[in-house]
């Protein structure tokens, strides 16, 4: 019988979303001495194909009935392999605890791995959906020209100056300007899966969606996002279910948490900022 019981808390799905922003896969790693003997010197290794391998620090022992918990260990994806899958993969990783460097027990745990351009979706870490806005692209330039004229048509000025000014207004029309120029793109919007904001969909990213103009809720929201940040105008992605929409901040702010679940919070500042930029 093994003298020891493995717990792991660790996120069942992963995709290079998470890796880039340093998310961790493994919350912590539990072992019970379930033997009648104390349990010394024990390592405990993680394997596996896609998987780097990693070896926590030495636990001096641990007692019959005690439970000694790892908050610092580490189950890491390879990030080549994350950046390169195009389907889903279901693979596994090993835990092997060892005690004086003899193995004493090992388990095994599936872990899916999903491609780059897949969002896990609201019910795990929603906020990696920033992860899909890519205010630096090379294809999002030629939309802020566009939009610098659109702007020009507008108010006789083609200065994309974000918030310099202070006023609302001038904040209003550079959206309506970037709405303009993607507007005139000419994509095309198809519906997005069903429950799409629970459990997630492959994305187009925004240079995809200019190149094939076809795009849903989520890709044309994520499109605006992307290059309205280009100009420095501040951002949130608001999720209802079967549907995504933009919000826009018309003074220099943000929201101080990266995640908001609370709906009276944007009631509030919309009404804040129709007072305040009328």
């Amino acid at each position: 019988m093994n003298p020891l019981q493995i717990s792991v808390d660790y996120l069942q799905t992963a995709n290079y979303a998470l890796f880039h922003n340093h998310i961790p896969v493994c919350h912590a790693i539990e072992l019970t001495n379930i033997s009648e003997r104390p349990v010394d010197e024990i390592t405990v290794s993680c394997t596996g194909e896609f998987i780097s391998r990693y070896d926590s620090e030495t636990i001096a022992g641990i007692n019959p009935g005690e439970t000694v918990r790892i908050g610092t260990f580490s189950i890491i994806p390879e990030a080549s392999e994350l950046a390169s899958i195009t389907e889903r993969v279901v693979t596994e990783f090993t835990l092997t605890v060892t005690s004086r460097g003899a193995v004493i027990c090992e388990g095994k745990h599936v872990i899916e791995l999903m491609p780059y351009d897949h969002w896990t979706g609201i019910r795990t870490l929603p906020q990696t959906i920033a992860s899909f806005i890519t205010p630096n692209h090379p294809a999002i330039n030629s939309i802020v020209l566009k939009s610098a004229e659109m702007l020009k048509r507008l108010t006789g000025s083609s200065s994309l100056n974000e918030y310099q000014t202070g006023d609302c207004n001038d904040v209003r029309q550079q959206v309506a300007a970037v709405f303009a120029a993607i507007h005139g793109l000419g994509i095309v919007y198809r519906g997005v899966p069903a429950s799409y904001e629970a459990v997630g969909q492959r994305i187009t990213m925004p240079d995809q969606v200019v190149a094939t103009k076809i795009a849903n809720c989520i890709e044309l929201t994520l499109l605006m996002a992307t290059v309205l940040e280009a100009i420095g105008i501040n951002c949130v992605i608001i999720f209802q279910k079967g549907h995504a929409y933009l919000g826009v901040w018309l003074v220099n702010d943000c929201y101080p948490c990266s995640v908001c679940d609370d709906p009276s919070y944007i009631e509030k500042n919309v009404r804040v900022a129709s007072t305040r930029c009328l």
